[in-house]
């Protein structure tokens, strides 16, 4: 397994080569935060978006997470999506990666659309009332 493993970073190399732009050649939404690149599941690193399914902590956060994940699937279909590694990985060894969609910040347009918020170190508490 640890071949298998060792053979996907090789083949996309560029993918974990920090500040250099990748052009992904197949591009898919786990989350609003996470996107499959190439079979890699990455973590969009500058923004938290609400968890699905039994990882939410409310009612409000799953419909959220759902809201978040369409818009996701939204923005792969633009005409480009540059990854933009960061050359370290979160807690679960993803790639950490900043992502752009037609030259704009794929965190700054959720953000902007109250789909996500700014990553703080730590979850968001989506079912708070503000």
């Amino acid at each position: 397994m640890l071949n298998i493993v060792m053979l996907v970073f090789a083949i996309n190399a560029e993918l974990f080569s920090p500040g250099v732009a990748y052009t992904p050649t197949e591009l898919s939404v786990v989350d609003g935060d996470t996107l499959k690149v190439d079979g890699i599941n990455v973590r969009i690193s500058n923004l938290d978006t609400p968890e699905r399914g039994g990882r939410a902590d409310c009612d409000a956060e799953r419909f959220l997470a759902t809201v978040a994940t369409q818009r996701a699937k939204e923005l792969v279909k633009a005409n480009e999506v540059l990854i933009w590694p960061e050359g370290r990985s979160d807690r679960y060894k993803r790639p950490l990666v900043r992502v752009t969609v037609n030259g704009a910040d794929w965190a700054e347009i959720l953000i902007e659309e109250s789909l996500a918020v700014k990553w703080a170190g730590r979850q968001h508490d989506w079912c708070k009332l503000n």
